[in-house]
């Protein structure tokens, strides 16, 4: 079912490495499987281009989920960059603040370009709009080999106006922005509710769902996660 952008974002899991690779803005394209859809104003859906590509009417809003697996991802103050280390590592690195398992921030998704599997093992010559998404998104040849496995295309998520969040959230801190009460998301957009207990003291579990669980690879959220929103 295709989705109306504003109303659904996304909550994407990227692994600490990746993530890493993000928040120090070396990373542009992110391979997914699959893609978001999205409905334009008019009810039609977005189609590829003979380039490839697919643009949004509007930029979709991604939450980026540091998962939990993996090497330990943190801010280097000495390199003045995010930095991963393994587990054993981080032991010894006191009063660091680890990324994993957080929301660490938010990007807009304003095109997919679809890469083919053809051009992936070379039989085809990549257009421009393949060639920039392989060339930034920092994947080696062979481990995108790997990840295309027998499907017949990947999708590069483009990476545009990167906010990295001053407090990463935790699960237990996020919110999807739809009310328990109103089924809408007007509490969060017009900071109302007519019961007065979603903007009380900034405590929102009253009223708003929290998100349970991380998604394996991503999934849609409603509304805006509520601390992004705040003075």
């Amino acid at each position: 079912m295709q989705k109306t952008i504003g109303e659904e974002n996304i909550l994407l899991s990227i692994q600490p490495f990746w993530s890493g690779h993000i928040l120090n803005w070396v990373k542009e394209y992110e391979f997914r499987k699959n893609y978001p859809r999205f409905l334009n104003s008019n009810g039609t859906e977005p189609d590829f281009d003979e380039n490839n590509v697919l643009t949004y009417e509007k930029p979709v809003k991604v939450y980026i989920y540091c998962t939990k697996t993996g090497e330990q991802l943190y801010f280097s103050p000495a390199s003045n960059k995010y930095e991963c280390v393994s587990k054993a590592a981080a032991k010894s690195l006191n009063d660091t603040v680890f990324l994993n398992s957080k929301i660490v921030g938010t990007f807009m998704c304003d095109k997919i370009v679809k890469v083919t599997r053809d051009t992936i093992l070379g039989m085809y010559s990549p257009t421009d709009a393949e060639k920039e998404a392989v060339e930034k998104s920092c994947i080696n040849h062979n481990d995108m080999l790997v990840y295309v496995g027998s499907k017949e295309q990947l999708y590069a998520w483009h990476i545009s106006e990167l906010t990295i969040f001053d407090e990463p959230l935790s699960l237990e801190q996020a919110y999807s922005g739809i009310c328990k009460h109103l089924n809408d998301t007007v509490c969060i957009e017009k900071g109302l509710c007519p019961y007065k207990q979603c903007t009380q003291d900034g405590d929102y579990s009253s009223c708003f769902i929290p998100i349970e669980t991380a998604p394996q690879n991503w999934c849609y959220v409603k509304g805006l996660i509520k601390e992004v929103i705040k003075d």
